[in-house]
């Protein structure tokens, strides 16, 4: 772990920048940004101070999410956008569970054609699996895997910190495989550093170092990923 926390100390001068105001409806709002000062995240929050809606953007401006809640519940229609501002995929929820997901646009290229096809289907099974069992772990983490593969960030990083509540309890009867834990831990630090946050990024990557110290891949990431966070500030 000492490797690890020598890297920690030499990245942790960054850190992300976060707004917090409100509107004119006097609705909560807290943004976090890019290094460049685009809005990554949005979100807004209502009298009760639970979230209202959530928004998304990619790094040069377009909204890629947009989720709507009630009482802190996802509710109602969801979308996803790509960068051309076309919708590629509806969610419908209610109180919470997805009722339906509707992808208006599949896209791929011919390197990842079968593999996001395959995921797409994956995902179909997971989804109509835990709409019969919400507590299967195992498919919860499959379907967070696919749901990031995909750019469903929001909801992915849902399910991750579901699992990450969920392994404190397990944990407690039996071990939950280093493997998986390195690996959960490690896809919440890549989705966190998508959004440039490298605060949440480097903390979820040194508990995945620490959970798997042997292996050398996640030292490279954690490496790789701030540098090239810090190279487009510098841009």
């Amino acid at each position: 772990m000492k490797k690890a926390t020598i890297i920690f100390f030499f990245f942790i001068a960054t850190s992300s920048v976060i707004s917090q105001e409100f509107d004119k409806n006097d609705h909560f709002i807290k943004r976090y940004f890019y290094r460049d000062k685009e809005v990554a995240i949005e979100k807004y929050y209502g009298d009760d101070k639970k979230l209202d809606s959530l928004k998304t953007y990619y790094p040069s401006g377009e909204i890629d999410e947009d989720f709507h809640y009630n009482k802190g519940r996802y509710d109602g229609l969801s979308f996803k956008y790509n960068r051309q501002g076309e919708k590629v995929t509806t969610w419908k929820f209610e109180n919470g569970k997805l009722i339906e997901r509707t992808n208006h646009k599949i896209e791929f290229n011919k390197k990842t054609e079968e593999k996001v096809i395959n995921a797409y289907s994956t995902l179909l099974i997971l989804n109509d699996k835990l709409k019969q069992n919400p507590k299967d772990f195992k498919s919860t983490y499959k379907r967070a895997s696919i749901r990031n593969f995909l750019g469903n960030k929001t909801l992915a990083l849902n399910d991750f910190k579901k699992i990450e509540k969920k392994i404190l309890k397990i944990s407690e009867k039996k071990k939950i495989p280093n493997r998986m834990l390195s690996g959960i831990y490690d896809q919440l630090a890549s989705i966190y550093s998508g959004y440039e946050m490298l605060n949440h990024s480097i903390h979820y990557k040194l508990k995945a170092i620490k959970t798997s110290p042997t292996e050398s891949r996640l030292y490279y990431n954690l490496v790789v990923r701030k540098l090239k966070i810090v190279l487009k500030s510098n841009i």
